[in-house]
């Protein structure tokens, strides 16, 4: 077996006035004592302080200082391992070394503490108004990400969030949208954690706590901004962006791919982009052995190293489902780039509904000499006919209609849109035989769309019965008829339109319904085009679209 050393630092006890001092501490990872891991943000890199380790002068950031000084215990010696201070970033070769088994690390901790920050003025009032909301709310079953659907908030939450007010508001968006909940490392960080600890200050709450807060929070966002807020968006929030699907990866990692985790992950950020997919290598279903951390070489070699390792070792084609936004002479289209920020675009492949497209076969292909181009066989199935435009993404994020009266038309002429596809009409929806509609509503649900799944799964969309989507659609058809009549039924058009994007987010999230020349039907990204040719690759889950190009090559363009 591999021994692996490690540093660990000991923090000298003492009062905040007095200097920072601590010494470090080498063993091997599996002797090392308990300790704690701290998790936190570098931050600026020109403001540094000096303290003394191992006798001499030592600078570090002002963050990890300020982290360090709050948690100095006054009368006993602390046993920490922080990043800055045990890893040598200068020397790289050392660094990816370290790197590799820092997942490692931080599941061996006795618990993660979580650095958010120096506690500002505005602090308090937050820190102190989570702690009330998580007194106050009632217990609820956490929701992982893939199966995120935004419910009607009781009564109950409504009188927890009372003790709001628009300062406190305000205070509590600025604190869920400070920098540490965005950045990419902290994802293992805390998903590989026995246990983990929030800490503002003196102040401090446990992961789980914190959690459901936040939870509550974006559930309760339209409601809260309506009568708290000025304006503020959702999606400008950090904190809740990011953090419930951080989470769901903690009560899930061991049971979702690489992949999957990638793709989540896309919007958190980092200061070097290797580390885009360096910091998530230890999480996953299957370890990644091909690609070890290498800071000496461009992103683009690090990325196109494991997209070829997973591609012909790991007969892995789900990374076909990602190619790059932005098309570039210079890189392949079957090559992702994960420093692009995308996570809605590639749910199928990404949640891993379980489909089998191409049945029980293995991959067959082979990579250029000079890795450029990806030789791949499969079957053409059929071209793109016609296209319905995706739905706004402003609404399919917020999944609160109350907040979008005026856009009520354009989403029944969207959903008229996609019904004409077969062609069926919305009014007539419940006069239909089943045979005539099931085609639709299986597509549309996002459930047998390429024949039965391999096995049950717990991804969104995947429990969707064709039946309760026709139930739905009959809902909204007869909202849609009451309107001239009743003076309140544009409320029932909303709340019946509400509960059928319930049943569709994020499945249809920044994608486009389409229909074939041979009228198959299916979900496509945004930048599917007419014309575009539906293959099914040999060992692929999904279909994927591929477009060709004058010199003869097909670019791959998604699932």
């Amino acid at each position: 077996m591999i021994r692996t050393p490690s540093r660990l630092l000991i923090l000298k006890r003492g009062l905040t006035p007095d200097p920072l001092e601590c010494e470090l501490r080498v063993a091997e990872l599996e002797d090392l004592p308990e300790y704690d891991a701290l998790s936190y943000v570098w931050g600026d890199r020109q403001h540094l302080v000096t303290i003394k380790c191992c006798g001499r002068d030592f600078a570090i950031r002002q963050n990890l200082y300020s982290a360090l000084n709050h948690l100095r215990r006054p009368a006993q010696d602390r046993i920490l391992w922080t990043d800055a201070i045990r890893i040598n970033q200068q020397d790289l070769q050392e660094r990816g070394e370290q790197v590799a088994f820092m997942g490692r690390i931080y599941a061996a901790a006795r618990r993660v503490l979580v650095w958010v920050g120096e506690p500002l003025q505005e602090d308090s009032t937050a820190f102190d108004t989570i702690i009330r909301l998580k007194e106050r709310l009632p217990e609820r079953h956490l929701r992982s990400y893939a199966g995120s659907n935004s419910s009607q908030i009781s009564r109950a939450e409504i009188r927890s969030y009372e003790v709001l007010n628009p300062l406190r508001f305000r205070h509590l968006l600025r604190f869920f949208s400070r920098p540490w909940f965005e950045r990419v490392w902290v994802i293992q960080e805390v998903v590989r954690a026995k246990k983990a600890e929030i800490i503002c200050g003196r102040r401090s709450i446990t992961w789980k706590d914190f959690v459901k807060v936040v939870l509550s929070f974006n559930d309760a966002f339209s409601y809260l901004a309506t009568n708290y807020g000025t304006g503020e968006s959702l999606r400008d929030v950090i904190a809740v962006e990011n953090l419930l699907p951080m989470d769901s990866l903690r009560q899930n990692n061991e049971r979702m791919s690489l992949f999957a985790i990638l793709c989540i992950a896309s919007t958190f950020k980092s200061t070097d982009p290797r580390d885009k997919l360096f910091a998530l290598l230890s999480l996953g279903d299957r370890p990644n052995l091909g690609v070890q951390p290498d800071h000496t070489s461009h992103y683009f070699d690090v990325f196109r190293r494991h997209v070829i390792y997973e591609l012909t070792e790991g007969h892995r084609l789900h990374y076909l489902a990602r190619p790059p936004i932005r098309w570039r002479p210079d890189w392949p289209s079957w090559i992702p780039d994960w420093t692009e920020k995308s996570r809605s675009s590639y749910f199928y492949t990404a949640m891993n509904h379980g489909f089998q497209a191409a049945e029980d076969t293995l991959p067959v292909l082979a990579v250029s000499r000079n890795e450029s181009i990806l030789s791949i066989s499969g079957k053409a199935i059929d071209s793109v006919a016609s296209l319905v435009a995706p739905l706004d993404r402003s609404w399919v994020a917020q999944l609160d209609l109350s907040a979008y009266g005026t856009q009520s038309a354009e989403l029944l002429q969207w959903l008229e849109e996609c019904m004409k596809c077969i062609p069926l009409e919305l009014g007539l929806v419940q006069e239909y035989a089943d045979f005539e509609v099931d085609p639709f509503l299986r597509t549309f649900s996002c459930t047998g769309v390429h024949g039965s799944p391999k096995r049950e799964t717990s991804t969104r969309n995947s429990h969707n019965d064709p039946a309760d989507l026709r139930r739905a659609l009959v809902k909204v058809a007869a909202a849609k008829r009451s309107i001239s009549d009743v003076g309140n039924a544009q409320d029932d058009v909303l709340t019946s339109l509400t509960a059928l994007a319930s049943m569709l987010y994020p499945a249809i999230a920044d994608r486009q319904f389409f229909k074939t020349t041979g009228n198959r039907l299916g979900w496509v990204s945004r930048r599917v085009q007419q014309g575009d040719m539906v293959f099914v690759l040999y060992g692929g889950a999904v279909p994927f679209v591929l477009r060709e190009m004058d010199d003869g090559c097909w670019r791959m363009i998604g699932e």
